[in-house]
């Protein structure tokens, strides 16, 4: 047991460690879903040794949050997987997470409504391997959700679009699906098996070291391949069946680039787009396009509105006799309607109605 616990927290930290990393060297909308799986798996690896029946007893909690964290795994791998073969983004991303937050109503609520002792003769059953048949059918669509998912990413990783990319990152997207379906496979195997659970009683833990260790290695190989390659996570761009794929350092720079263009007033051409700051700079359109989604978190036409705002909102705190409209224009926005639909969708309030709250 004691193996279990030890090799259960060292993969649990080590996988937050790595969410740390993604989340502050590889910022950008593709490895959201990246950080989220490992996340899940890092929460679910360090409340393996939570899994005894006192712990259970003493904590209730522990059911939800720990029972329901396998509903995650497969949706996020098939979003990652779209995400980094440059497939679209999956419709309604939030529909494929539903399951999980029902998951997790539905075990708060179990608990909540049920005794101390309705909840203790749970836990006894369950470690007995015996559980009552709501837990064996939830099991069992935690294991069916994650094997559609499973093939879904498969399909992506080595399809048609796996093609168009890279072939380093169509390599990596490829072992990435490999390796955790291997984990989710020994994790199925515990799950469909009470008689694993109850053979915990006995101190009978290797189904549960298959698991961690599964697990554990996933994280592992992760971090050592974004370490060793770090290009991999780094930013794309797709335009048509045309991919861009640059190193994170590259990204920052070129992102450097068009900062310092942008504060030097580019911003105030109505007529600036990608391909004229492009040419600027000597850097190709796509690369530029990736290179600010990368940096900023929003595409291009994006930040060049968000420095007209403020620009905007700069010159008329400042007492100008200029109208609202010559103020805009004179910040680079085109027209009045562009310019009334972007400054309510970057404040949330109509020009009138801000400066109407400056007064």
């Amino acid at each position: 047991m004691l193996l279990l616990v030890v090799l259960a927290s060292l993969g649990a930290v080590q996988g937050l460690l790595l969410c740390t990393l993604i989340a502050g060297r590889f910022r950008t909308a593709s490895n959201v879903p990246l950080a989220l799986l490992l996340l899940a798996f890092s929460a679910r690896l360090g409340t393996i040794p939570t899994w005894d029946f006192a712990t259970l007893l003493e904590h209730p909690w522990l059911l939800p949050a720990t029972t329901t964290l396998p509903f995650l795994f497969g949706p996020l791998l098939w979003w990652y997987t779209r995400e980094r073969v440059g497939s679209s983004r999956p419709p309604l991303v939030g529909l494929h997470l539903a399951p999980f937050a029902l998951g997790v109503v539905a075990a708060a609520a179990g608990v909540l409504l049920r005794s101390p002792g309705e909840h203790a003769a749970l836990v006894a059953s369950i470690f007995a391997g015996s559980p009552p048949a709501h837990l064996l059918i939830v099991n069992g669509l935690k294991v069916g959700l994650n094997a559609v998912y499973v093939v879904l990413a498969a399909v992506v990783a080595f399809g048609a679009h796996s093609r168009r990319i890279p072939a380093a990152r169509a390599r990596w997207v490829r072992v990435f699906v490999v390796a955790s379906a291997l984990s989710l496979v020994s994790y199925a195997v515990v799950t469909v098996d009470p008689a694993h659970t109850a053979g915990l009683t006995d101190g009978v833990v290797a189904p549960f070291l298959v698991v961690a260790g599964a697990m554990v290695l996933l994280v592992y190989a992760t971090t050592v391949a974004l370490i060793v390659t770090p290009e991999l996570p780094g930013c794309t761009d797709t335009a048509g069946d045309r991919s861009v794929q640059i190193a994170s350092s590259e990204c920052r720079r070129i992102a450097e680039l068009v900062r310092v263009e942008l504060e030097r007033g580019a911003y105030r051409d109505s007529g600036l787009s990608v391909l004229r700051l492009a040419r600027r700079i000597g850097v190709h359109p796509n690369t530029v396009s990736a290179a600010v989604n990368y940096s900023f978190g929003m595409p291009f036409p994006r930040i060049v509105n968000r420095y007209r705002v403020e620009h905007f909102r700069a010159a008329a705190v400042s007492g100008d006799d200029q109208t609202v409209l010559d103020l805009a224009f004179d910040a680079g926005f085109a027209s009045k309607s562009t310019f009334n639909r972007v400054f309510k969708q970057e404040t949330g309030l109509t020009p009138s109605q801000y400066l109407q709250g400056r007064r």
